[in-house]
């Protein structure tokens, strides 16, 4: 009803004073119209004013309704994209989770891996180190591998009874032994430190075939990092101040702004190993006797059915004899 009136107001109104202008011409000449158009300006003008007054009333009535449907808008579309945020990150999560149990299944038994969360990273410098959830309760000591499905991470330092910190590859304070994957040729690596999230590989040899891309892994030398794990890729090639050797920069494949939830990674204990073995024999053992059972179960089945045949044929030959 608003929209209605407020779409036919003025037209009215201009219907009104043009025919008042009319009239007024109809009753005489120019001097006479022209009286008659003061007087119907001087009549209009109360009505014009009384006209934009409800109509910037009506103006602002519809502007404020508006306001109001439009942040009621904004807000259902924030709470949206709210849900939407988090139904990501769940999905992420459960696939983080569903590779590093796949992660877990790859290692072989000279290793054990204890599952860990991130709890925290260092305030003051983002890129260096992280706090998990797992200490010594749970058999973290110092210099324990720390992965997740995309490759290397780097060790635990700082171990209390409940949390470890680990200290980041891609941390200047830290080294260890890499390797080519392709060509098998090996140097040492080290975090270039500064948040620039690159690692260096030196000692290579001078007349080493390095190409952009080429993979590098740990090369398991040290005995805290299992062989093979994945550490990033070659994105530069360069000879040493000294020259008589090649350097590389390495890449991480690890997003360390985006890790949630990692493995630590240690060597059995000679322990952990005797442990191991006594329960290999013990599984093995069960496994012959269930199946002397099945031989034996077998055996006695076909001497039951031999007998049961044997008595059908003596049955058979009394038959005849009579």
């Amino acid at each position: 009803m608003v929209a209605f009136i407020k779409r036919w107001k003025y037209l009215g109104l201009i219907i009104l004073l043009i025919a008042l202008l009319l009239l007024a011409k109809s009753c005489g000449g120019s001097d006479t119209a022209s009286a008659a158009e003061g007087g119907a300006k001087e009549a209009w003008s109360p009505v014009a004013a009384v006209g934009e007054f409800f109509g910037n009333i009506f103006d602002f009535s519809t502007k404020k309704g508006l306001q109001k449907e439009l942040d009621a808008a904004n807000k259902e579309l924030a709470e949206l994209k709210t849900q939407t945020e988090i139904s990501g990150d769940i999905v992420a999560e459960n696939e983080e989770l569903r590779e590093l149990l796949e992660l877990k299944r790859s290692y072989t038994n000279d290793w054990v891996t204890v599952a860990a969360e991130v709890t925290a990273r260092e305030a003051d410098n983002w890129y260096e180190k992280l706090t998990l959830n797992k200490g010594s309760k749970d058999g973290i000591t110092e210099n324990m591998a720390v992965v997740n499905e995309k490759g290397l991470i780097g060790k635990t330092v700082n171990v209390t009874e409940n949390t470890c910190e680990v200290l980041l590859i891609i941390d200047a304070g830290g080294a260890l032994g890499g390797m080519l994957k392709e060509s098998s040729i090996e140097g040492v690596l080290q975090g270039i430190g500064g948040g620039k999230g690159l690692i260096s590989m030196t000692k290579l040899p001078y007349n080493a075939d390095i190409q952009l891309n080429d993979v590098v892994v740990t090369s398991g030398v040290g005995g805290i990092f299992p062989a093979g794990i994945l550490v990033g890729s070659v994105v530069k090639v360069t000879t040493s101040s000294d020259g008589l050797s090649k350097e590389a920069i390495i890449e991480p494949y690890c997003d360390f702004n985006a890790i949630s939830f990692v493995l630590i990674v240690h060597p059995m204990t000679e322990e952990e190993i005797a442990a191991r073995d006594k329960k290999t024999a013990e599984d093995d053992a069960e496994t012959s006797d269930a199946e002397d059972d099945d031989g034996d179960d077998g055996t006695a089945q076909t001497k039951t059915n031999s007998t049961a045949e044997d008595d059908e044929e003596d049955e058979s030959e009394e038959d005849d004899s009579e």
